[in-house]
């Protein structure tokens, strides 16, 4: 018998919300705010690209060698990010 564990990460600032679904490893931040906001996602493969799966054409970010990525969300937007694991 399969069993499915998914582990989720979620932090809130403000009118920030980000989270980071393991079992999809897909980090996910949503901006509710007026303004642009800068998140900064943790345990990720350490020196690997995000992919951005939403919205088209974003910016991939990179993780450090620690794992963390810096990302700079639009006011009022939802991204999506792949990453292999």
């Amino acid at each position: 018998m399969n069993h499915l564990v998914i582990r989720t990460f979620a932090s809130a600032s403000g009118a920030l919300l980000s989270f980071h679904r393991r079992t999809a490893t897909q980090p996910a931040i949503i901006k509710f705010g007026n303004t642009s906001a800068e998140v900064n996602p943790a345990d990720l493969p350490a020196s690997s690209a995000l992919q951005a799966a939403y919205p088209a054409g974003a910016i991939n970010p990179s993780s450090d060698a620690a794992g963390h990525a810096r990302v700079t969300v639009p006011a009022q937007s939802l991204c999506v990010y792949t990453h292999p694991r």
